[in-house]
C-alpha cells in the first residue's frame, strides 16, 4: 500500500498562489494557438501559460491521489460548493481529477476552471492549517 503523502507547506503555497489568477471564472483559460509565423490557427487552442504552469505543478508526486475516481470525489466535482468541507486527501483527489481528465476529454481542465472546482479546492487548501492537514490525511 502506498502511504499518503502530505505536501510540504511550500508546495501548498505554490499551488494556492494561482487562486488569484483563476478567481474570475468568466475569463478565458484557453487561447487560440498560433503557428510559427504568429498566425492564428483555426479550431486550435491551448491553455494560457499560467494554467499550463499550474497543472504542471500538480504533476508532482505529492499531489497525485490514486482514488481520484471514487464516488466521494465525483460528488465534490458535481457539487463544488461542498469542497469547503473537504479533507486534504479529498482535495488531492479533486485536483488529480482535474489534472488527469484532460487525457480523456480535450478541454476538461477548462470546464473544471469555469465551474469553479479548481478554485474551491484551492480555497479549501489555503484554509487548512498545518495541523489540520496532518489530522485529515
Amino acid at each position: 500500500m502506498i502511504d499518503f503523502v502530505v505536501p510540504k507547506q511550500s508546495q501548498i503555497d505554490k499551488v494556492t498562489a494561482y487562486l488569484e489568477n483563476f478567481k474570475d471564472t468568466q475569463q478565458p483559460f484557453m487561447e487560440n494557438k498560433k503557428d510559427n509565423r504568429g498566425l492564428t490557427l483555426k479550431n486550435a487552442y491551448q491553455y494560457r501559460k499560467d494554467v499550463r504552469e499550474f497543472f504542471a505543478l500538480l504533476q508532482e508526486s505529492e499531489w497525485d491521489y490514486l482514488d481520484y475516481l471514487s464516488p466521494e470525489i465525483r460528488e465534490f466535482i458535481k457539487y463544488p460548493d461542498k469542497i469547503q468541507f473537504a479533507t486534504l486527501k479529498q482535495i488531492k483527489g479533486i485536483l488529480t481529477y482535474c489534472l488527469k481528465g484532460e487525457r480523456y476529454v480535450e478541454g476538461h481542465r477548462n470546464v473544471m476552471l469555469k465551474r469553479g472546482v479548481v478554485q474551491e479546492a484551492l480555497k479549501r487548501l489555503k484554509n487548512l492549517d498545518t495541523q489540520e492537514q496532518k489530522a485529515y490525511a
